[in-house]
C-alpha cells in the first residue's frame, strides 16, 4: 500500500504521477509492448527502479498481465505455485470475462483446478501452470487480446527442481503467440544464463538498461520530490551534493534519504551518516546470501578480498595482488577472473571501458569499510547432503560452466546442478559430475572443429588437393552442409569447391574438367549406419525429400570417382563398417573413438571409482535411458536408438552446435522418468 510520499514512497511505484522518469525509459517500455515486443528485458543493478517501471509501465500500456514476484528466492516448486495462484486471483478480479472462460477451458484439465465464482485455483504441478498459460493464450486468441505474463527478479526462480524455467519461457515464447513475456533482472547475468540456455536472446532494442541518475537528475528527483511533499523550507544544494556524493545516482538510496528528510524535517550530515548505519546491513546481507551459495562458499576469503579491493576502482592486476595477498595458497590469474565474473553476473562489481573493475552500489562501498567488518559473515556449514556436495566441487561445476559456454544452449551453473540432483543419491552425484568432467574431453567447440578439419585435410595427397570438391553428407539443413564452408576456409580453398548444396555437385559431375576426389564431410561416425543411408539415398534415384538424389547418369559417374569420407570423429566400429563398403576409397576420422572411450569401459578410471560403482551407475543409466530413448526392438540394437545412444554407443561426444544421438541420452534427451521430467545438460537440437 502507498504511503502517500509520492517519489520518496518505499513500496514500488504503481501510478504514473509517483514515477520519477529519467532517460526516457517509461517511453520505451509503452513503445516496445505497444509496437509487439514478444520479448522485453528491464535490466540494472538493485534499487534502480525496476519493479516501479514494470508495475507503472504494464498500468498506463493497458493491457491485461499476470504479475508474478520471484522475491525472495521460492524454495521449492510448491512455494511459486502458490504465488503463481495469487497473481491469478488478482487477474481474476481484473479481467473477469477472461478468467471465466479459461475456468470453463480448464474444466477437467489434469494438474490444474479452476473455479470461477468464487475464484479458486489449485496448481498442483508445474504442469499444471503449463496448462493454465495454454488456456489463457487460448482464450486471449479468442477474444483477439494480447495478455502479459511479467516476472520480477526472475533469476530467482533458476533452482527449482522440477520447473525449468528457460524452458517454460522458450515454450511460451515460441507457442503462445498471444501471451507477451516482460521480466527484470538484477542479477543480470545469471538472467541471461538463463535466457540463453534456450536461445532466447532479446534484441538490445527490446532491452531497457536502467542507469544510476546523474548529478542534475539525483538533485531534480529530490527537488521534485520535496515538493511533492510541500516540504516548506526545502535542503541547500549543499546537502543534496553531499547526498550525491555519499550515495551516487542511486534512485532507491536517494528515494530513502528523501523520506526521512521528509518525515524527520531534518536535513544534515547526521542524517546522513544515520541513514548509512540504518541501510548498511541490506546490501551486506545480499552479499552474504551470495557467499552463502554452495557453490561460492569455499572462496570466501577471496571474494572477500576482492570486494574490499573494490572499494576503490582498480585495475586487474591489482586485484590479482589483492587476492593473492589473502591466501594461504597461490591462486592463477584464472581463477581470480572467475570470481570476479561470478560478482559481475550477480550485480555486485561492474567494469569500465577502461578496464577499470568498480562497486556500483555506494551502500555497499561503505558497508565494506573497516567500521562494518562484523557485518559479513561467514558462512556456517550446510547441513543439507546436496548442499556440501555442491560446496566440495564448486571448482568442477565452475569449471563446466565456462567449457560448455560455447554451447548451442549453454548450461549455468544452477543448469548443471539441476542436472546432477537429478539422481537419487551422493554417490550417483559423484560420478554423473565424474562423466560430465570426462564429456569435455569429447567437447568439440570452434577452434577444435577447425583444428581437426586441418587434419582431415592433410589426408588429403597434395597433389590432388586443387582437384577435390567438399560436400556434406546428410539432409541439406543439417550442420554438416556448414562443414562444408567451414572446411573450405580453414583450409584456404577456393568458396567454389566447397560443395554447399547438392545441385553444385551435380554441375561438378556434369563438367567435362577433371572431378575428384570427392570429400564427403559429416561430424561423426558412430555405427556407420547413417553414413551408409545417405550415400545410397544419394545414389539410387530414391530420394525422400529428406535427402535429394542425383539423376542417374549423375549416380554412376559418382559411383566411378574417387571418394574420400571423412569424419571429426568417429568409432572404430562404424570406420570399419564404412571401409567394409567399399564405396570409398578414403574413410579417415580427425579422432579416432576405441572402446576405452565409451562411458562405461572397464578400462576407464575417470568416471568410476570401482566395478561396482560402474556396474550400479550403468543400470541406473539404463533405466532412466530406457524412458528417454527406448530401443526399437524389430531392429538390431547397432541400428537402433538405445538407452545408451543410438547403437548403443556409450558416447560422450558433444559438438558445440549440437549432441549427437550417440552419446548418452541423459546428457541430450528431454522426456519423462519416473513421472517426471527430466532435464538434460547438453539438449540435442533435433
Amino acid at each position: 500500500m502507498s504511503s502517500g510520499l509520492g517519489f520518496f514512497d518505499s513500496m514500488p511505484k504503481e501510478r504514473r504521477s509517483e514515477f520519477y522518469e529519467y532517460n526516457g525509459y517509461l517511453d520505451k517500455f509503452l513503445n516496445l509492448t505497444k509496437g509487439g515486443a514478444r520479448l522485453v528485458i528491464i535490466e540494472g543493478l538493485r534499487r534502480m527502479g525496476k519493479t516501479s517501471l514494470l508495475k507503472v509501465g504494464l498500468n498506463e500500456a493497458g493491457y491485461p498481465y499476470l504479475f508474478v514476484d520471484a522475491r525472495p528466492k521460492p524454495r521449492t516448486d510448491s512455494e511459486f505455485l502458490r504465488r503463481v495462484e495469487s497473481s491469478v486471483k488478482e487477474f481474476a478480479e481484473s479481467n473477469p470475462e477472461i478468467m471465466e472462460e479459461t475456468a470453463k477451458d480448464l474444466k477437467n484439465t489434469r494438474d490444474v483446478s479452476v473455479d470461477f465464482n468464487p475464484i479458486w485455483i489449485r496448481l498442483d504441478t508445474t504442469e499444471g501452470l503449463r496448462n493454465l498459460l495454454i488456456s489463457l493464450n487460448k482464450v486471449a486468441h479468442a477474444r483477439s487480446k494480447t495478455l502479459i505474463l511479467a516476472i520480477d527478479e526472475v533469476q530467482e526462480l533458476r533452482y527449482l527442481s522440477e520447473l525449468d524455467i528457460g524452458e517454460l519461457l522458450s515454450f511460451i515464447y515460441d507457442n503462445l503467440r498471444e501471451i507477451r513475456l516482460i521480466l527484470t533482472g538484477s542479477e543480470v547475468g545469471l538472467m541471461y544464463e538463463i535466457l540463453t540456455s534456450q536461445q532466447l536472446k532479446p534484441r538490445n532494442s527490446d532491452r531497457i538498461i536502467l542507469r544510476p541518475l546523474t548529478q542534475d537528475q539525483a538533485t531534480e528527483f529530490l527537488r521534485l520530490g520535496f515538493q511533492q511533499n510541500q516540504l516548506k523550507e526545502q535542503p541547500d544544494i549543499s546537502f543534496i551534493n553531499k547526498a550525491y556524493e555519499v550515495l551516487g545516482g542511486n534512485i532507491g538510496w536517494l528515494a530513502t534519504l528523501g523520506q526521512k528528510v521528509v518525515l524527520g524535517r531534518r536535513a544534515d550530515d547526521t542524517l546522513l551518516n544515520e541513514m548509512l548505519q540504518e541501510y548498511v546491513e541490506t546490501p551486506a546481507n545480499e552479499v552474504n546470501k551470495f557467499l552463502s551459495d554452495p557453490l561460492n562458499q569455499s572462496d570466501y576469503d577471496y571474494y572477500m578480498a576482492i570486494l574490499r579491493r573494490l572499494r576503490d576502482p582498480a585495475q586487474f592486476p591489482d586485484v590479482i595482488r589483492a587476492v593473492q595477498g589473502a591466501a594461504s595458497i597461490s591462486v592463477t590469474e584464472d581463477e581470480v577472473r572467475r570470481l570476479i565474473a561470478n560478482l559481475k553476473r550477480s550485480g555486485f562489481v561492474d567494469e569500465d571501458k577502461k578496464g577499470n573493475y568498480t562497486i556500483p552500489d555506494p551502500v555497499l562501498r561503505e558497508a565494506l569499510g573497516s567500521r562494518w567488518q562484523n557485518l559479513f559473515k561467514r558462512p556456517q556449514p550446510p547441513k543439507d547432503e546436496f548442499e556440501s556436495f555442491l560446496v566440495k566441487n564448486s571448482y568442477d561445476i565452475s569449471d563446466l560452466k565456462e567449457t560448455f559456454g560455447t554451447f548451442w544452449s549453454p548450461p549455468g551453473e544452477w543448469a548443471i546442478q539441476k542436472w546432477i540432483q537429478q539422481f537419487p543419491d551422493a554417490s550417483s552425484w559423484s560420478w554423473a559430475l565424474r562423466l560430465l568432467k570426462a564429456t569435455k574431453t569429447y567437447y568439440y567447440s570452434h577452434a577444435k572443429i577447425d583444428d581437426k578439419l586441418k587434419v582431415l585435410h592433410n589426408y588429403i595427397p597434395e597433389e590432388k588437393r586443387r582437384s577435390t570438391y567438399v560436400t556434406f553428407l546428410g539432409p541439406p539443413q543439417k550442420r554438416e552442409n556448414q562443414l562444408a564452408a567451414e572446411y573450405n576456409k580453414v583450409n584456404n580453398l577456393k568458396k567454389s569447391k566447397g560443395v554447399e548444396k547438392i545441385t553444385y555437385l551435380e554441375t561438378a559431375l556434369r563438367s567435362g574438367t577433371d572431378v575428384g576426389p570427392i570429400v564427403f564431410l559429416t561430424d561423426i561416425i558412430g555405427s556407420g549406419k547413417q553414413v551408409l543411408d545417405y550415400y545410397e539415398m544419394l545414389v539410387s534415384n530414391k530420394s525422400t525429400g529428406e535427402i535429394p538424389s542425383l539423376p542417374s547418369e549423375m549416380s554412376d559417374r559418382l559411383r566411378s570417382l574417387e571418394k574420400y569420407c571423412f569424419a571429426i570423429v568417429g568409432t572404430e566400429e562404424g570406420v570399419k563398417r564404412i571401409t567394409d563398403s567399399k564405396i570409398f576409397s578414403e574413410v579417415k576420422v580427425a579422432d579416432l573413438l576405441t572402446d576405452f572411450d565409451k562411458a562405461f569401459s572397464p578400462q576407464r578410471t575417470d568416471i568410476f571409482e570401482n566395478n561396482k560403482e560402474r556396474e550400479e551407475a550403468k543400470r541406473l543409466v539404463e533405466r532412466i535411458g530406457t524412458q528417454l530413448y527406448p530401443r526399437v526392438e524389430s531392429k538390431p540394437a547397432e541400428d537402433s536408438p538405445g538407452p545408451f545412444g543410438f547403437g548403443n554407443s556409450e558416447l560422450l561426444v558433444v559438438f558445440h552446435y549440437n549432441t549427437p544421438n550417440n552419446t548418452l541420452p541423459i546428457l541430450w534427451k528431454e522426456g519423462t522418468v519416473d513421472n517426471k521430467t527430466w532435464h538434460p545438460i547438453l539438449k540435442r537440437r533435433e
